[in-house]
């Protein structure tokens, strides 16, 4: 009897406000959800694209130094890449986009050149971003696809005995503008491994034929796997 008057004497109100405190919750989910939707969303509008040739971190920071995107907020650690890596990066990642017949591409070569005519032409000091948005706007660009390498080391050995694999550090953005809104990010980060090391890539290990690949090739599988999602009309 004591038990029962125990539970008889529980607040009557309670379940009501622990299921109103459920429903915020779920409204509060559901808000977010909707505050933060797909990037994909609208796309289709950005036709003319300004590609930013691939910036090499090493040689402007050094070795195992750290650097902060200001775009995505991502921290690169810097290690070492090769001599004419960034010149490579630039023309593969021209010759996979331009596959894409809709895309209407400005090369790198005009983006250079409207960069060196702003700086000439103010003197108020600009950010990265800021920057870029005032040359895509020159340009008449949709979107900028900035590009950046950290890390590119070749392979020391064969492709059947390797001291040493070829290892790829590298980032694309797509930036809207002229507001500099990030709307697509491929990245290619990978050292590569052996099958033991790794069972998880098994199809890449058969796609490779087991053998190690050189940097420039893990480089451009990479771009190719990135570019899959890219957006398109």
């Amino acid at each position: 009897m004591k038990l029962n008057r125990k539970l008889s004497s529980k607040p009557p109100g309670l379940c009501a406000v622990l299921c109103l405190a459920v429903l915020v919750v779920f409204i509060g989910a559901c808000q977010n959800r909707l505050l933060y939707p797909d990037r994909a969303t609208g796309l289709d509008r950005f036709e003319k694209i300004l590609v930013m040739p691939f910036d090499d971190l090493y040689r402007k920071l050094g070795d195992h130094a750290s650097y902060r995107c200001p775009v995505s907020g991502k921290v690169y650690l810097i290690e070492e890449v090769a001599e004419g890596a960034d010149a490579f990066l630039t023309d593969y990642l021209m010759s996979a986009l331009m596959e894409r017949k809709a895309l209407v591409l400005i090369p790198p070569g005009q983006a250079q050149g409207a960069i060196s005519s702003l700086l000439s032409e103010t003197r108020a000091e600009m950010s990265e971003l800021e920057l870029l948005m005032k040359t895509g706007q020159q340009l008449g660009a949709d979107a900028i696809l900035l590009n950046r390498v950290y890390r590119f080391r070749h392979r020391v050995g064969t492709r059947y005995t390797a001291e040493s694999p070829a290892s790829v550090g590298l980032d694309m953005l797509l930036l809207s503008v002229p507001d500099g809104r990030l709307i697509w990010n491929g990245h290619v980060d990978e050292i590569q491994q052996t099958l033991s090391e790794n069972l998880f890539k098994i199809g890449t290990f058969i796609k490779r034929k087991g053998q190690w690949i050189s940097a420039e090739e893990l480089a451009s599988g990479g771009i190719d796997d990135a570019l899959k999602d890219f957006p398109s009309l």
